[in-house]
């Protein structure tokens, strides 16, 4: 009888042991994949070693809407305005926000080597900031740029146009127009973004120039009214949901994401309660491939919570069961015990007033 409940013990504490294992390993692939997506990190990022609260936002134009750069204007007055009113100060030398936007298109393109159709991002603001791409060659672009006719390519697009990566300072054709590479970027290798993204060679570019190649020219009504499918913004979040609740007001016809700690334990569990509907496209939009590999993203992250809630119930219990075991057991021997500690202390007594 007692080998028999040895060897229970020796199960029970195997199986312990081998489910905090379980719970170790679960959590250390949470955190690789929660750090996966670097477009997901903007806000720490930005908030460098502020003590305010930062934020980060993005506003996806739904399927036949498109916004214009005069509603980006119109956002960052408005933001400004909150920011006013919240009573925050602008840093010197500094700001309270940086924001990035995007269109996507496809464009003929003619190099050195040959010629390909390739997957354009329009961009603006300092999208590069939210997209960290790893340069292979040359520089970023940036909305601030004076200059619009220049671009990168990815390494797909640099090897089929060019045959090399070191193209900084070259030339190429896009349609009758020529324009100057910045440099090349090195695509996302992470599982996520490879599951999301096509594949097809791709060209980064200023919005302006390529809104102004597929709108027909800046004179084109299609064109003046914009283009834009996409907006992010990362900034000072003194209330937390404030700067998504001014992306909102000011994006009614979007889709509305808050990236941050958009991979936390607790953001992650929220998914549960519309898991049945998480998969249902009620809206028609189209979102860019670094979203759908966010989302990728979320839906392991649900998995391995789940997993790592499930086998946690078992050392709880175990812990919670030992506990009230000994506590019941300690409160059983102190039940005994006080009756020979009543019974020793009145001996005492006896003895000291014997003794006087």
């Amino acid at each position: 009888m007692k080998l028999l409940k040895n060897r229970k013990v020796l199960i029970l504490l195997i199986a312990f042991v081998l489910s905090l294992i379980l719970i170790a390993v679960d959590a250390v692939i949470y955190s690789g994949l929660s750090d996966m997506v670097k477009t997901q990190g903007a806000a720490e990022k930005f908030r460098g070693t502020s003590k305010l609260a930062f934020g980060q936002v993005t506003a996806f134009y739904k399927a036949g809407v498109t916004g214009s750069e005069d509603d980006i204007y119109s956002f960052r007055a408005a933001l400004d305005t909150e920011y006013v009113n919240a009573s925050l100060e602008t840093p010197k030398n500094g700001s309270l926000y940086k924001d990035a936007y995007s269109m996507t298109s496809t464009v003929d393109a003619k190099g050195l080597r040959g010629t390909a159709n390739l997957e354009a991002v329009g961009i603006g603001g300092d999208w590069f900031f939210f997209h960290p791409l790893k340069l292979r060659s040359g520089s970023y672009l940036n909305g601030t740029d004076l200059m619009k006719d220049v671009v990168i390519l990815d390494e797909a697009a640099a090897w089929r146009l060019f045959g090399g990566y070191e193209l900084t300072g070259m030339t190429m054709e896009i349609g009758e127009k020529r324009f100057t590479i910045a440099g090349v970027v090195e695509r996302e290798k992470d599982e996520a973004s490879l599951a999301a993204y096509s594949g097809e060679p791709g060209i980064f570019m200023h919005y302006s120039a390529l809104s102004e190649m597929l709108g027909g020219g800046e004179e084109s009504d299609f064109s003046q009214s914009g283009w834009i499918t996409e907006y992010e913004v990362v900034g000072a979040d003194p209330i937390k949901g404030f700067l998504k609740n001014v992306v909102e007001n000011n994006f009614p016809s979007a889709v509305v994401v808050n990236n941050t700690d958009r991979f936390a334990p607790g953001n992650i569990l929220k998914l549960a309660k519309n898991s049945g509907t998480r998969s249902m496209i009620k809206e028609a939009v189209a979102f860019p491939y670094w979203e759908n590999a966010a989302r990728y993203v979320e839906d392991k992250l649900f998995v391995l919570i789940s997993f790592l809630l499930l086998v946690s119930f078992f050392p709880i219990a175990c812990v919670v069961i030992t506990a009230v075991k000994l506590i019941s057991k300690g409160l059983k021997t102190l039940k005994e015990k006080i009756p020979e500690y009543r019974e020793r202390a009145l001996e005492r007594r006896y003895e000291r007033k014997a003794g006087r």
